[in-house]
């Protein structure tokens, strides 16, 4: 009899610890719901929105020519989601000198001549311009 007595209590306690971890998971698994419901409907970082409606370049009747950039190098900087408007139209010795920095002499000579940045020399040289 008092092993059954013993046996009771060990799976009583047991019982009680099981209901115990199960209501910790089901009010975690709540927590982590609200909060992706939350993150969905305010949108903190923007994410929604970069996600579903991404920024598009509104262009006018008139294409936009820029005057240091060749039309391939516009299209790749559209296709980017860059805004060929929004980069300045004179290159300063300064802006040079930290693209030359950034990318080595023969690259930046070979932008000049006409060769199309790839995204990586836009991604390295963007804190130039």
């Amino acid at each position: 009899m008092l092993m059954q007595e013993e046996k009771s209590k060990k799976g009583s306690a047991l019982k009680i610890i099981l209901i115990i971890l199960l209501v910790i998971v089901i009010i975690l698994l709540l927590l982590i719901i609200a909060g992706f419901i939350w993150f969905w409907f305010a949108d903190p970082f923007g994410l929604k929105t970069a996600i579903f409606n991404p920024p598009t370049i509104e262009e006018s009747g008139v294409p936009y020519d820029h005057p240091l950039l060749s039309e391939d190098q516009e299209n790749l900087l559209k296709s980017i989601g860059v805004d060929p408007r929004a980069l300045p139209t004179e290159i300063t010795p300064e802006m040079e000198n930290c693209a030359r920095e950034k990318l080595g002499d023969q690259r930046i000579n070979e932008i000049i001549q006409g060769a199309t940045p790839t995204t990586m020399d836009l991604l390295k040289a963007q804190s130039c311009f």
